[in-house]
């Protein structure tokens, strides 16, 4: 999904400050993880499609000692919804993106 003249790269609607804070506050830490004290950082990549939707999210850097980082983060990615898809010209294309995830056991 490489293209050379992006002429807009995908977002979510909210703009990417807003998404942040979004995951923030939708994110759950995983009770397992919390009582080990666990940290992590977790970093997933997924593909927004032409139409918003998103596909394929995979973690690329493993689950930071606690697998239901990975599982919550791709929950939690999933429910915030379609995103604004890529262009370049005047079409709609596919990109990959990564988003990153620090999580902190507090």
């Amino acid at each position: 999904y490489t293209y050379v003249n992006i002429t807009r790269r995908a977002t979510h609607p909210l703009g990417m400050q807003k998404f942040y804070a979004k995951i923030g506050q939708d994110f759950n830490y995983p009770s397992v993880c919390l009582e080990a004290g666990l940290s992590g950082f977790v970093v997933l990549q997924f593909v927004v499609d032409k139409d918003g939707s998103l596909h394929n999210i995979r973690s690329v850097n493993g689950d930071s000692g606690c697998k239901p980082f990975v599982e919550e983060a791709v929950r939690v990615l999933k429910k915030q919804g379609r995103w604004i898809p890529g262009k370049q010209g005047g079409s709609f294309v596919k990109m990959q993106l990564k988003l990153p995830i620090r999580l902190e056991a507090n």
